[in-house]
């Protein structure tokens, strides 16, 4: 029975980790082995390791990170680490990140019980951090803002415990110090958090305390300075250090637009359930007092959010913000969701009328509706191509021409978001004829929308599982039919020049093959390809190998190299043996 009582009093942790446990295990990419993106590191780290020993190789790696324009001190000694201990064993990593999903994630859920939040409140706080289409840091193995998500978590909880209590309250502030310092090493999007932690430490800290901001600082000055020298020498390291500019953040980049800039924030608070916090703030009536703290304590809340999210919109805007880039944004736009959340749900009594139950079973028909109505769009590709055809007219980007197949799951992402559009419209107007709606009605929409992000999540671990084991089907295939000497050819686009080179490693690696090499093409532009195929041509050596290979392997759009236009790379009688749904195909060559 005393065990029982034990379980029950953690029935919230439970049944966190069982969530996140069951829907990434259900979607498949946990046991989805190798795959192309990044996971090549770990083969080269894991023979770094036995040539060299660990020392050498994490050395190694660091120098190539700074050399490449990056600085992830604490990434690289991760994956070293984890290399060293569980080898290039895929599904143990996958294991080891999804664990660390759980642990942080109700460690998310334990900070927001410190911060006095209601435990639903809390409960929604920590799902909504991780729950969306930024859960592909969790689903991609090589994905550094998992890794800096579990150090964002524990330093937040060791700010709020150092906030909370008198004995060995140093202990916790240093450690709220050392996690700032690994936590700016985990990628660039967390350096920039360092001002956003600052000033969560100093608020929560004057809000436990009961003293001023400014006491607050006061108090806190010693770690202040050393976390501004923190930053300063990290500063003199980039500009020392960082020679080469990486290509697809900000860092440096003096063609600001603010037409991009706030686009690229409508696209953060379109893809994390911001429209939350519209509906929160507007829908509900309280009394003048709880109101006036509750706008005090809001505007102190919307600074740690943009403290948190502009740094990153900033730094993003080359390639715009989604997927894993969404972290560490999501915890601030969760943050400041259910903080309005908690203090609704604080000051009313829950009363479910008869009109409430009608708008929340028509709320959710109508929900139901949209999302199978899109689900059965998704599957009439002329309909598809049209709006793509319409895209390019607005934005000038020709999407129709990277094809279905490869912008299914793009879609897929914008349609699940549409149900949560269409509710929120119907509110705001209900909401503009002084009709207001109850408490369970919103926690029934924040519901429906937390179950649409777990749907999202299935299909992009399915989805990512799906090419994971594609993948290694088709390099099996490869090992089968040809012996160690024969020559490969593996020919990818010139967008995606990583996919070949990883796969290059892994047949080297893994099945000893050492005679791969591979080409990157155009495929979007016939001009641009027939260009290309014909200087590969030009080359003795590389017409050779190409002539002389036994297999030939086009990655996904790369049928155009058959086409008479396009001067024929490969020879006319080759004979296709291994043809995968996601597009990678093998050839034999006579």
């Amino acid at each position: 029975m005393r065990l029982l009582t034990n379980v029950l009093k953690y029935k919230f942790e439970l049944i966190i980790g069982f969530i996140v446990l069951l829907v990434f295990m259900m979607s498949g990419s946990v046991f989805s082995g190798y795959h192309l993106m990044d996971n090549h590191w770990v083969l080269g780290i894991d023979k770094g390791i036995k040539n060299d020993g660990i020392f050498s190789t994490l050395y190694n790696y660091l120098k190539d990170d700074i050399s490449g324009g990056r600085f992830r001190t604490y990434y690289i000694l991760r994956i070293v680490v984890e290399t060293y201990i569980l080898g290039p064993n895929f599904v143990l990593i996958s294991f080891l990140i999804l664990f660390e999903a759980i642990f942080y994630t109700i460690l998310f859920y334990r900070v927001a019980l410190l911060l006095k939040f209601e435990h639903l409140s809390a409960f929604f706080f920590a799902l909504f951090i991780i729950i969306g289409e930024q859960s592909i840091s969790v689903i991609m193995l090589g994905s550094q803002e998992s890794r800096g998500l579990c150090l964002l978590a524990l330093l937040m909880y060791f700010s709020v415990k150092s906030s909370t209590i008198t004995v060995k309250k140093n202990i916790f502030k240093t450690l709220f110090f050392i996690l700032t310092i690994l936590c700016s090493q985990a990628k660039e999007s967390f350096v920039l958090i360092i001002p956003a932690a600052v000033f969560f430490h100093i608020w929560i800290y004057s809000e436990n305390q009961k003293i001023s901001f400014l006491s607050s600082i006061r108090k806190n000055l010693i770690l202040l300075i050393g976390i501004f020298i923190l930053i300063i020498t990290e500063l003199i390291l980039f500009k020392l250090l960082i020679k080469n500019e990486f290509g697809y953040i900000g860092f440096g980049w003096n063609g600001f637009s603010i037409n991009r800039f706030l686009l690229n924030y409508t696209i953060l608070f379109s893809k994390t359930s911001t429209w939350l916090v519209i509906l929160l703030y507007l829908t509900y009536k309280i009394d003048q007092n709880s109101k006036k703290i509750l706008i005090h304590n809001l505007r102190i809340a919307v600074i740690f959010v943009a403290l948190l999210t502009i740094p990153e919109v900033y730094l993003y805007m080359r390639t715009y913000i989604w997927e894993r880039y969404l972290i560490p944004s999501t915890v601030g736009i969760a943050f400041i969701n259910f903080y309005i959340f908690d203090s609704i749900i604080k000051n009313h009594k829950v009363k479910f009328t008869r009109p409430d139950y009608i708008k929340f079973v028509i709320a959710l028909l109508f929900s139901g509706f949209i999302f199978g109505f899109s689900l059965n769009l998704l599957n009439s590709k002329i309909i598809i191509d049209h709006l793509l055809k319409f895209s390019i007219s607005l934005t000038g980007v020709d999407l129709l021409a990277r094809r279905w197949d490869l912008f299914e799951n793009y879609i897929f992402r914008f349609i699940t978001i549409l149900p949560s559009i269409i509710i929120t419209f119907l509110l705001i107007i209900n909401l503009l004829r002084k009709r207001f709606v109850s408490i369970v009605l919103l926690i029934s929409l924040i519901l429906i929308t937390f179950l649409l992000n777990l749907f999202l999540v299935w299909h992009e671990g399915k989805r990512f599982a799906d090419e994971g084991f594609a993948i290694n089907g088709l390099m099996k295939n490869i090992s089968e039919i040809t012996n160690p000497t024969d020559g490969i050819v593996l020919i990818g686009n010139k967008d995606l020049l990583e996919l070949p080179q990883s796969m290059k490693i892994a047949l080297n690696y893994t099945f000893k093959r050492s005679n791969v090499v591979y080409l990157t093409l155009y495929p979007y532009d016939n001009e641009i390809l027939r260009r290309d195929i014909n200087e590969i041509m030009k080359n003795p050596e590389t017409k050779a190998k190409i002539n002389n290979a036994k297999v030939i392997v086009t990655f996904p759009l790369m049928d155009e190299i058959f086409s008479d236009t396009n001067n024929k790379l490969l020879k006319p009688k080759c004979t296709l043996i291994f043809n995968s749904p996601l597009g990678y195909k093998t050839y034999i060559q006579p």
